[in-house]
């Protein structure tokens, strides 16, 4: 399997222990029923792509994005996006280039369609007051990197399994 982008769809064969995985080149974003959606939003790719691989492991559709003008796009459906993505998490940088993590917290709480969507936000900001502005801003959830890919999946599963609706 070749190395190419997490941002078309695909993982890095890097994640791949000798590609025993199975896991192949994802198609086009399909909003599949009763799978979960989750858009993964930072500016390293790396990291992209071990939460990427982690979710999709776990049964999520991940979508990725570099950053939060490209994310905001992928959720409106901006036209050199494609199709809009109706995201039912999203895991977002707090430190970004073009527009932080803030921001596009802030972006997504204050438009209707979006304002109820779970926001992770991951970030290397560790102080009590960065941490009381992302919940300001609107995230329901905040962690710290370096961070577990196993506490990232239980925080996404048990902030999912809180926003169903009853």
């Amino acid at each position: 399997m070749e190395d190419v982008s997490v941002d078309q769809g695909y993982l890095p064969s890097s994640f791949l222990s000798s590609g025993d995985l199975g896991l192949q080149r994802r198609p086009e974003f399909v909003d599949t029923p009763g799978v979960k959606t989750v858009l993964v939003v930072d500016d390293d790719s790396d990291i992209r792509a071990l939460i990427g691989w982690k979710l999709s492991l776990a049964g999520y559709s991940v979508v990725p994005a570099p950053d939060g003008e490209a994310a905001l796009s992928a959720v409106r459906g901006d036209a050199s996006s494609g199709p809009s993505v109706r995201p039912d998490l999203v895991l977002l940088d707090w430190t970004m280039p073009r527009m932080s993590g803030i921001e596009v917290c802030e972006t997504l709480r204050a438009d209707p369609a979006t304002a109820e969507v779970p926001i992770i936000l991951l970030t290397a900001k560790a102080q009590q007051s960065e941490l009381a502005r992302g919940l300001a801003a609107g995230a329901d959830d905040y962690i710290v990197k370096p961070f577990s890919p196993g506490e990232l999946l239980r925080r996404v599963d048990a902030l999912l399994a809180r926003s169903a609706p009853v």
